[in-house]
């Protein structure tokens, strides 16, 4: 959206109901089009596009999904958006370039079974990155009790039946924020987590227990083997209300700067600066 002294801010009003959704939105701009996806009051996924220039309205509204518990989107080159859903305790993903028109058809099942270990857990919340040449999704997923695990897919091109499915070492009794990004000198994407570490006494990841909140880097895999990698904790000097990532400016698309707020304050971890 291009904005100069000549233009009416008035044009560049949204009404509040649009892009105040009570769950989750994501922005994704193609070309010089805004394209906002939220999910509405009603548990379903929305776009509110941005028109070309000269429509009688800037921006218009449609729905997408029904049953949407949560969704992710990324943006993989010029024109193509990748899209990850949560819907009845399922995990679906699809590429497309015309996102208005996405019907459950076009969705494809994610397999997570192999990595689960016969363990019943539900799909509560994905996100998903492209930091190279995969797209890294990764879902939180709930037991009864509401202790979460994290496992993440790693896609190389459109063919979902091709993911890696990976077993992150992070397991949480509380999780306040999460996002998903690049640390410094890391090869493969990962998620960013503040929340009440709490592994099992026999994990070999117990020395990270904790009965305060941490933030702590999660890589997706370990890029050198097969044993799982090693969490990375940021320092904190204040509680931590939510968290976010930024991509580093460049073509080689690196990592990500990381961004929290806590007790008013906003704090920065410069992407060549996380240890």
């Amino acid at each position: 959206m291009k904005m100069n002294f000549t233009t009416e801010i008035i044009d560049q009003y949204m009404r509040e109901s649009s892009v105040n959704p009570d769950n989750e939105a994501r922005i994704i701009n193609i070309g010089e089009i805004t394209n906002i996806f939220s999910i509405g009051t009603d548990n379903s996924l929305y776009l509110t596009k941005e028109n070309e220039s000269g429509a009688k309205s800037r921006f218009s509204r449609v729905k997408i999904l029904d049953n949407i518990k949560s969704f992710a989107a990324e943006k993989i080159d010029s024109q193509t958006i990748a899209i990850g859903i949560i819907s009845d305790e399922n995990v679906y993903i699809t590429y497309t370039k015309k996102p208005e028109e996405l019907t459950f058809e076009n969705l494809h099942k994610m397999d997570f079974r192999g990595v689960l270990g016969g363990i019943h857990l539900s799909p509560y919340r994905v996100l998903m990155t492209s930091l190279g040449d995969n797209l890294s999704m990764f879902v939180e997923f709930h037991d009864d009790s509401g202790f979460t695990q994290q496992f993440a897919a790693v896609l190389d091109g459109n063919d979902s039946s091709k993911a890696k499915y990976f077993r992150l070492p992070s397991e949480f009794t509380e999780v306040i924020g999460i996002a998903a990004g690049r640390a410094a000198r890391q090869l493969v994407d990962g998620t960013y987590t503040y929340g009440v570490f709490h592994a099992g006494n026999d994990s070999p990841y117990s020395g990270y227990n904790s009965d305060a909140p941490q933030l702590i880097y999660t890589p997706c895999c370990n890029p050198f083997g097969s044993t799982p990698p090693s969490p990375i904790r940021l320092k904190t000097e204040v509680n931590i209300e939510a968290i976010c990532t930024l991509k580093t400016s460049g073509n080689n698309k690196s990592g990500t700067h990381l961004f929290a707020v806590g007790e008013g304050k906003l704090y920065f971890y410069p992407e060549s600066e996380q240890a």
